[in-house]
């Protein structure tokens, strides 16, 4: 996993159903903590769904998190 302070090596677990419309994951770091996120796929009707996508703070201090979110927005904006 790369931010734009460092880069650390995670173990990265995926459980996804397709009958349920799911897709987890579970990010586990060197020191043992572990951070989730979590999406669904929800059929509105026939032609639409909405996807969600939930992203739990990552076991950082949260002096660690300021700017992220300004970072990400500006990321996806260029995109």
């Amino acid at each position: 996993m790369r931010t734009a302070e460092r880069e650390v090596e995670i173990d990265l677990g995926v459980q996804a159903s397709a009958e349920h419309g799911t897709i987890d994951w579970r990010m586990t770091f060197p020191d043992g903590s572990v951070a989730t996120a979590f999406s669904r796929l929800v059929q509105v009707d026939r032609d639409r769904c909405v996807f969600s996508f939930v992203l739990t703070p990552p076991p950082v201090p949260l002096e660690q998190l300021e700017g992220a979110l300004e970072a990400q927005s500006r990321t996806l904006r260029r995109n």
